[in-house]
């Protein structure tokens, strides 16, 4: 594995996880626009506890090893030998969409990823790349969980502003200029 390619993984996480905001916060975004009242950002951490560490565990290894292996490297690469690009990326993608139906909001999200997680699989060939991605987004994840409530407050405190629309964008782009430098890399 080439380690140059470690930061543009975390480029990807940081911008999936900007880009992603606005589709999370969408009940949100219509009730301010509604002038409905807005109910207050919580986060759903209680504590350590020994469900939370088992489903952290879960989320950080098992989750991103079994998942890349089965959505990209199984799946994916079967899709593939029967039928175009594009259907294969979007059937593995709504299947993976379809395992993390937390809420309605989150099945957008996950298909984005899982579209994108085969845009680097096909080019590159390397679900190790893919692994990194998912552990660090599911990292990413827990510490919003815990640490992540004065971020939030700032992000609400917005009020669906051009700064938040524009760190959306921004992590589109981050997101793009991570893809496509890790699928040109791979390339040379």
């Amino acid at each position: 594995m080439d380690l140059t390619i470690l930061p543009y993984l975390l480029l990807i996480v940081i911008g999936l996880g900007l880009a992603e905001q606005p589709l999370l916060d969408f009940e949100k975004i219509l009730d301010y626009y509604q002038n409905s009242e807005i109910k207050p950002h919580s986060t759903k951490f209680i504590g350590f506890s020994a469900n939370f560490l088992y489903f952290r565990i879960s989320s950080l290894i098992i989750a991103p090893i079994f998942e890349e292996l089965f959505f990209r490297k199984f799946l994916f690469s079967k899709l593939l030998e029967k039928n175009k690009l594009w259907i294969a990326v979007v059937i593995s993608s709504i299947c993976f969409s379809a395992i993390h139906f937390e809420t309605p909001n989150n099945l957008i999200p996950t298909f984005i990823y899982g579209v994108i997680a085969c845009i680097i699989y096909f080019n590159t060939k390397n679900i190790i790349y893919l692994i990194i991605i998912h552990f660090l987004y599911n990292l990413s994840s827990m510490l919003y969980m815990i640490y992540g409530e004065p971020f939030f407050d700032w992000v609400y405190g917005l009020n669906y502003d051009l700064i938040y629309w524009a760190l959306a964008i921004f992590g589109i782009l981050i997101t793009v200029l991570g893809v496509q430098k890790i699928t040109t890399a791979n390339k040379t």
